[in-house]
């Protein structure tokens, strides 16, 4: 007997030939059976197996061989493998294996077709009883594909080390007792001290005594919750109090990586930003007070300055010339004047400093409109302007602080009329989706584009032939958006250089709100129901309370079917809260078994669950117990297109989702009589 061995990628295989040892004489036929057991060895084989003579020449293949190489056995016959591994390398493994007996290796071989395949390739000798060598054996495996992925493996490695070696966040892996397992640092004055005087030790060893039961906290919740943990600590480094901030990132089920970025800068910076916020804003609060004490003490000579203007323009006290007059109008409109820059001042500065409080009440739009509109009439009329409104019927009331938007409008039309030298100017009120428009439009001289950006600076005023004829500080379009935006609004602009400017005011749709002392509360609950089906609307809070009242007495019982226990948890809260005995399943196992146990007066039914039956299926086997057939059944469902499906299912009603307590209020009111 004989026993050839052969290593492919550690796995040994073993080659058995039992050969009767009676002294006989050698012949060719007994070789010939020899090589007969082989083949039939070889030939039941899934590795690519070919036999060679002594000479090297193919004497046999088998069928994964031929698959392989692509070669026929007539077209290997009489050839060596240099003709698909090079001679040179055919004349070295052939050499090796008449003097070791055996050869294991890796080469690159071409098939018939020309495709370069990677094989791993291990050959032995087949010997006689005398020690002869009757023929070769090799056994081949084609590695390509491992080849390619070891090379992409290695392409990863290397571009992974690159982008390691390019953060400057310092990482290291604990494992789960604290142990400090590895350590990756660019520089070694970065961390705590030497990757050798920590590695292997517990971080409770190394670090100090607050910072370790620190990291193995997080350490644990990162390991249960599997999420990253993020915290920021205090280490000093070399004598200098730096901040950290970690990230421990589970990479096993016993250890996790600590990715350290070092953010003392970035503290330092927010320490710097909050200073000067702090600054800014103390420099802010002088400034309003400064401006409060100053208004204070520039109204009261300006009081007098326009009373007593005022008087004298009245010639109470005798008679005035013409210049007399012209001077004493002088003295009035320059005093109107620097009231109105003291309160744009004032005004703005509130805004900035937040502590502008709007009054919102329910304004009358038409109202409001033509109280600004007379109020710049005259100054129309005098420069021969053309002042007209056109406001949306649908548009009947506002809410917003009725005193900040007629300074808004006026400030708005003031400018549209100052701007205009012909033409008209025209007030325009729409009402468009969530929102009023007020549009002031002219045909005065327009703005220029690359001067539009510039309009809404403070103390900016546009170069124009005007410029140096109408007063202005450059402040009544900053504060009016900062006025429009204090309202969840805006200002914004259209304009044409020489043919006029449209300025238009957003101000938010609250038509469905009413203002107390207590904040805004809404009148009118719109209902969220399909309107294939109008339902009952439940507006009225005296109604939802004797409706609650009747139900605690009574507890009728509802049943939730729902998947989604954010959604379960509404519905099941509030019908609890007014009054219902509720119960909830998450699934439709046992769906019918606990509407017989629980005996719901309602169900409300999700159409898609993740467990056993869906919606529809529970409804139709509902629906098949005659004492249930009345049952009323509401399906909740994602898509308006379900409607259909729902009701020809046997559902009562339907409702898509998310639901809001109206809804409920509808299903309460519409199919559980109390």
């Amino acid at each position: 007997m004989s026993i050839n061995r052969a290593r492919i990628r550690d796995k040994v295989i073993q080659m058995v030939l039992a050969i009767d040892t009676t002294p006989k004489m050698k012949t060719p036929k007994h070789i010939e059976e020899k090589l007969t057991l082989y083949r039939e060895i070889i030939a039941n084989s899934k590795d690519a197996i070919a036999i060679f003579d002594t000479q090297g020449y193919y004497i046999e293949q088998n069928w994964a061989h031929r698959n392989l190489l692509g070669y026929t056995d007539e077209e290997l016959r009489g050839k060596t493998p240099a003709i698909h591994i090079g001679g040179d390398f055919c004349a070295f493994f052939l050499q090796e294996l008449e003097k070791q007996g055996s050869y294991c290796g890796e080469f690159i071989c071409l098939t018939k077709s020309g495709e370069q395949l990677h094989i791993e390739f291990s050959s032995f000798a087949v010997r006689n009883d005398e020690g002869q060598t009757v023929c070769y054996f090799g056994i081949k495996r084609d590695i390509t594909e491992r080849k390619r992925i070891e090379a992409s493996l290695r392409q990863s490695e290397v571009r992974n080390h690159a982008l390691l070696g390019a953060i400057p966040d310092l990482m290291f892996c604990i494992a789960k007792d604290g142990t400090l397992i590895d350590c990756k640092a660019n520089r070694e004055d970065l961390v705590y001290a030497h990757p050798s005087q920590f590695l292997g030790k517990k971080v409770q060893e190394v670090l100090p005594e607050r910072l370790s039961q620190q990291i193995m906290h997080y350490l644990e919740q990162a390991l249960q919750t599997k999420t990253i943990q993020i915290f920021e600590y205090q280490l000093a480094i070399a004598g200098m109090e730096r901040h950290y901030e970690a990230r421990l990132v589970v990479s096993g089920e016993e250890e996790v990586v600590s990715i350290v970025r070092d953010i003392t800068q970035r503290k330092q910076t927010e320490l710097e930003l909050r200073q000067a916020k702090e600054a800014a804003e103390a420099a802010s609060d002088s400034k309003t007070e400064f401006l409060a004490n100053m208004s204070h003490e520039l109204r009261t000579p300006l009081n007098a300055i326009l009373g007593l203007s005022q008087l004298l323009d009245q010639q109470i006290f005798g008679s005035l010339n013409a210049k007399q007059k012209e001077y004493v109008n002088y003295i009035h409109s320059s005093g109107q004047h620097l009231l109105s820059l003291i309160n744009d001042i004032l005004d703005l500065s509130k805004v900035e400093a937040g502590k502008e409080e709007l009054m919102l009440m329910p304004i009358s739009v038409r109202e409001l409109c033509d109280s600004c509109l007379s109020l710049v009439r005259e100054g129309a009329f005098t420069k021969g302007l053309q002042l007209t409104s056109q406001i949306d019927p649908q548009v009947d009331i506002c809410v917003a602080d009725e005193r900040r938007v007629k300074q808004m409008l006026l400030n708005l039309l003031s400018n549209a009329i100052k701007f205009t030298v012909a033409g008209k100017v025209e007030l325009i009120v729409r009402k468009t989706p969530g929102a009023i428009t007020f549009t002031v439009a002219d045909t005065g001289i327009g703005i220029a584009p690359e001067n539009l950006r510039l309009l809404f600076q403070p103390f900016c005023q546009l170069d124009s032939d005007l410029k140096w004829q109408c007063e202005g500080s450059g402040l009544g379009l900053v504060l009016t958006r900062k006025l429009a935006r204090l309202h969840g609004g805006d200002v914004t602009v259209r304009s044409t250089f020489g043919q006029g400017s449209e300025f238009t005011l957003f101000l938010p749709d609250s038509e469905g709100a009413i203002v107390s002392g207590a904040g805004v509360f809404p009148v009118v609950e719109r209902s969220l129901h399909s309107p294939a089906q109008p339902r009952p609307q439940v507006t009225d809070s005296r109604h939802l309370n004797s409706h609650t009242r009747k139900v605690a007495s009574d507890k009728m019982r509802v049943l939730i079917v729902e998947d989604d226990r954010r959604i379960a948890s509404v519905l099941q809260n509030y019908l609890q809260a007014i009054g219902y005995h509720v119960k909830h399943l998450a699934n439709g196992l046992d769906f019918l078994g606990e509407v017989q146990t629980f005996k719901p007066d309602l169900i409300l039914l999700d159409l898609q669950l993740p467990e056993g039956p869906i919606g529809l299926n529970l409804l139709a086997t509902l629906r098949q117990e005659p004492d249930l057939q009345n049952l009323p059944i509401v399906i909740l469902t994602a898509s308006e297109s379900d409607r259909e499906l729902c009701l020809a299912a046997g559902a009562n009603d339907y409702f898509t989702k998310p639901i809001g307590i109206a809804q409920i209020e509808s299903i309460l009111m519409r199919y559980l009589k109390y």
